[in-house]
């Protein structure tokens, strides 16, 4: 038997068989014998159905079914049943939560649908078959209808993504906390009972638990502001073991920076280190304020609004820390130098993106605290046009950093001469400014709006070499090829001078009292020229005198003539000029 079901004819080859069998007998039984199914018609709001807001008697009808059913799941299986939540938001499903903001619409609605619950407990609510349909309204009732005797209203949607459906308005929603509170005030004592919303919002998390607290004196789990005197007490102590932890960390952080940071990318790692553990620190801290303290109502949205705006700060401290660290770390690659302006536009295209990414981040936190992002915009675009404005000339300079970085008119190391005579080597191209070494050694720092409108001389390319003149005259007599290959001989001896292209020598011209010539030759650099033609001169000079080849002056023999005497005169007749 073991040989049969392991051979040949064992259970694997059989497998294809048996599951189509299985399948046959399914499809043959019909649906009410396969396992999970569930005729139509068997349940009234089955949990994957969609709420039926279609008028105002579904939108009334499913919040009363939705909220009875969430309250026994509480009452039998707690105030933390996943079943019980889940028709609470069914129930939350009929309001309009437009006005609320995004990130308290949860709460807002499930604390909405237990008092609602409350209050619809005990007013005189119209029976079911007389809340008018869609069919029954009056057309010129048609949007809206409200419950007798109060201003619970229930109206359709006109514009949005749940047009059409009938909602329980949005000033309904923000008057539901007055509602519930006029109706505790009214209530007769006999009444005063814990109800739904009372027990879920004094009911503590898994954490904390139901044994430590009934051990808790009375007063300590009286209610006073809609919290339990052991809440405000959770909410103290887990805010302050919060804020005493990250000035923990943030003073450990700034030790391990000062201790051990060795170059720039080990110290953004470090400054990467506190924002990071300051995230888990709150994220935990939003986590037991909300589920096991279960601070609800205002005290809630003002410490939920706190501790996400931080949480904002936070994941904005770690996108511009860490797009410095990545910034660097492309930088600092064999291909990029640190200092050229390829690492200046990459350290700024990745500051700029990590702006991007702050603004994204500074959106969705306006929209889920609720803040009027569109009149902020306007303001900001108000005020980016002021500083634009006022910050045109910095904008005119990195504009011209892109056009250098784009053009590459010239690189670091090249020597270039300015339109206005600066002249220099250049050190620095960064994007606001150009940093060049004149020959006596000052540094010039030129905006680049300047540079970019200026007209540059390039003398480092396409070729490094620069070209010199050096104009020699001997005397008459001399012997030129004796002159020439002296004057060659001095350019190949000089580090300073290039051997490509050669030297070469020029006769010129017959002078008035020598014989002209012209050494060309080329300095390795641009700014070495004036160097190397005091080297050449010097070392021709002293090579001419050596080899006794006259390096004549211009002469010039002035001859004085003398007036001849004056002929004598009779006496008394005047025969010069009179002396003063």
């Amino acid at each position: 038997m073991t040989k049969f079901f392991n051979g040949k004819y064992g259970f694997d080859a059989c497998r294809p068989a048996i599951t189509a069998l299985v399948f046959l007998c399914a499809v043959l039984s019909g649906p009410a014998a396969m396992p999970g199914w569930a005729a139509p018609g068997k349940a009234d709001y089955p949990i994957l159905q969609p709420v039926n807001t279609s008028s105002p008697h579904a939108t009334l009808r499913s919040f009363l079914l939705n909220a009875e059913r969430a309250q026994k799941e509480f009452r039998k299986s707690g105030y933390r049943s996943k079943a019980a939540q889940k028709h609470v938001q069914r129930a939350a499903s009929t309001l309009d939560l437009t006005q609320v903001p995004k990130s308290m619409r949860d709460d807002v609605g499930f604390e909405s649908v237990l008092r609602l619950k409350v209050i619809f407990d005990h007013i005189a609510m119209p029976a079911l078959g007389a809340v008018p349909r869609a069919a029954d309204l009056r057309p010129e009732a048609a949007r809206f209808w409200r419950i007798p005797q109060t201003d619970i209203t229930i109206a359709r949607v006109r514009e949005g993504p749940r047009e059409g459906a009938w909602l329980f308005t949005a000033e309904t929603v923000a008057r539901i906390r007055v509602y519930y509170k006029l109706l505790e005030e009214f209530r007769g004592a006999d009444e005063k009972a814990a109800n739904l919303f009372e027990e879920y919002i004094y009911a503590p998390g898994w954490m904390i638990p139901a044994g430590l607290l009934n051990a808790l004196p009375k007063w300590m789990r009286a209610g006073v502001f809609e919290q339990a005197i052991w809440q405000w007490v959770g909410l103290i102590l887990a805010l302050g073991i919060g804020i005493g932890l990250l000035v923990w960390l943030r003073r450990a952080a700034k030790w391990l920076q000062r201790n051990r940071a060795s170059d720039d990318r080990r110290g953004h790692w470090e400054h990467l280190l506190f924002p990071v553990l300051a995230l888990l620190v709150l994220w935990a801290l939003f986590y037991f304020i909300d589920d096991q303290v279960h601070i609800t109502g205002q005290v809630w949205i003002v410490v939920a609004a706190g501790i996400k705006t931080a949480i904002f700060v936070f994941y904005a401290w770690i996108v511009f820390v860490g797009g410095d660290l990545v910034n660097e770390t492309i930088a600092h690659t064999r291909r990029i130098q640190p200092t050229s302006i390829a690492a200046d536009v990459t350290r700024m295209g990745g500051r700029l993106l990590s702006y991007v990414i702050i603004f994204i981040l500074f959106f969705n936190l306006a929209e889920e605290l609720g803040i009027p992002v569109g009149a902020v915009f306007a303001s900001a675009g108000i005020a980016g046009f002021a500083v634009a404005m006022a910050a045109k000339d910095s904008l005119s300079n990195l504009f011209g950093g892109l056009t250098i970085f784009m053009d590459r008119p010239f690189r670091p190391g090249d020597y270039i001469v300015l339109d206005n005579n600066e002249r220099g080597e250049v050190m620095h191209i960064g994007m606001r400014s150009t940093r060049i070494k004149t020959r006596d050694d000052v540094m010039i720092t030129i905006p680049n709006a300047a540079i970019t409108n200026a007209k540059i001389v390039n003398q480092s390319s396409p070729e490094p070499a620069f070209r010199i003149r050096v104009k020699v005259g001997v005397a008459y007599g001399s012997n030129i090829k004796q002159v020439e290959v002296i004057l060659v001989q001095q350019v190949l001896s000089n580090p300073l001078a290039a051997r490509n292209p050669e030297p070469r020598v020029r006769f010129r011209a017959f002078g008035d009292s020598s014989l002209e010539f012209e050494l060309l030759c080329w300095a390795r650099r641009p700014q070495d020229r004036g160097r190397l033609v005091h080297e050449l001169n010097t070392g021709i000079y002293e090579a001419f005198n050596a080899a006794g080849i006259e390096i004549p002056f211009p002469q010039q023999d002035v001859y004085v003539r003398r007036r001849p005497e004056a002929q004598s005169k009779p006496d008394g007749e005047d025969t010069g000029p009179k002396a003063d």
